[in-house]
């Protein structure tokens, strides 16, 4: 147990969760008004806005279960939703997917930026999308302007991954396979680059912190599509870690809340979501993942994955195992899964 600035206590609490795997469980606060949040947010990520919220409202106390977006998906449902006040995540097609199902309630939230679907799904703040070299085993890669550039170079074979690359495994990460399927919509070079990805070496991996040791400790050339909130510390602190800056595109991914039909408390969990929304609470984000970027003029090529159907379609059973084969095809499947 350990003391934030604040002094709120922050405790690791045990005891299982039927049917849903939780990555850790914490608890912020001490009030009688219990709000319950599941949520892919690392904590280290979300601990600010959780801590401030309990400043806002002092009588209050946050339950924060943390799991992977597929975890969560598939706990929809069942009885280990019940309970839970909010629910948080980068997968926005497995949002959508919940929303449309009939898994949300309606909530009221003043929404001057259209930054919502159905008076349901809301989005909390924005995920840049980048993809992460090390300068020391291959400066190289820092030559590169754009995605059709590095295939160029790899096929010319004036470039060399020969350490490897490591990606989000599509069957086992949520926001993994919404991002290779915004990829594959964007560029039609996508599976040819795919292919190049996997030679000689690729690493499909469920995590992002995982990708992001392997390209810093130099032990693979590239990590590929990264959520950039969860590789700040890393970049901050390693010299030799450096962000490929593509100019062709930047995906935008939007983080979405919404209150489950089965919450205990749905008002304390529609009031958490609209906090988070608030300006007090987008102030502690770092700039690039506030939602106002939405509206701010850039020189990069922003590519923000818009809350539409069309995401939802992208998650039909034969849709996503089209997808999938076309993938296992391009990658052959003999990198080394981690």
């Amino acid at each position: 147990m350990r003391a934030v600035i604040t002094g709120v206590m922050l405790a690791l609490l045990s005891g299982p969760l039927t049917a849903l795997t939780l990555e850790g469980r914490f608890e912020v606060g001490s009030g009688s008004e219990v709000v319950t949040v599941l949520g892919t947010n690392e904590f280290e990520a979300i601990q600010p806005q959780l801590v401030d919220f309990i400043q806002v409202y002092p009588n209050a106390q946050i339950n924060y279960l943390m799991a992977s977006s597929a975890e969560i998906a598939s706990a929809l449902g069942t009885d280990a939703i019940r309970g839970i006040d909010a629910i948080l995540s980068s997968a926005l097609d497995l949002q959508m997917k919940a929303v449309n199902d009939g898994a949300a309630r309606t909530v009221r939230i003043s929404d001057p930026s259209g930054t919502q679907w159905r008076d349901r799904l809301f989005q909390i703040s924005l995920e840049p999308i980048v993809t992460l070299y090390n300068k020391a085993t291959n400066p190289a890669l820092g030559t590169i302007k754009d995605r059709f550039e590095l295939l160029d170079q790899l096929r010319q074979g004036r470039l060399s991954l020969q350490r490897g690359v490591v990606l989000y495994d599509p069957t086992r990460s949520g926001v993994g396979y919404l991002l290779a399927a915004q990829d594959a919509e964007q560029i039609d070079v996508f599976w040819s680059l795919l292919e190049w990805f996997s030679t000689p070496r690729l690493i499909e991996s469920c995590c992002s912190v995982d990708m992001i040791q392997l390209v810093s400790s130099g032990k693979v050339d590239l990590a590929y599509n990264i959520l950039e909130s969860y590789a700040t510390t890393e970049l901050a602190t390693n010299p030799d870690l450096h962000v490929l800056a593509f100019s062709d595109y930047q995906l935008l991914v939007p983080r979405t809340a919404f209150v489950p039909t089965t919450a205990d408390n749905p008002d304390r969990g529609a009031r958490f979501i609209e906090y988070l929304r608030s300006p007090r609470a987008q102030s502690l984000l770092p700039a690039h993942m506030q939602l106002n970027r939405l509206q701010q003029q850039s020189n990069s090529p922003l590519k923000p994955i818009r809350m539409s159907p069309a995401l939802i379609l992208q998650l039909d059973a034969y849709q996503k195992a089209r997808f999938l084969r076309q993938w296992n095809s391009a990658t052959s499947r003999s990198g080394s899964a981690q």
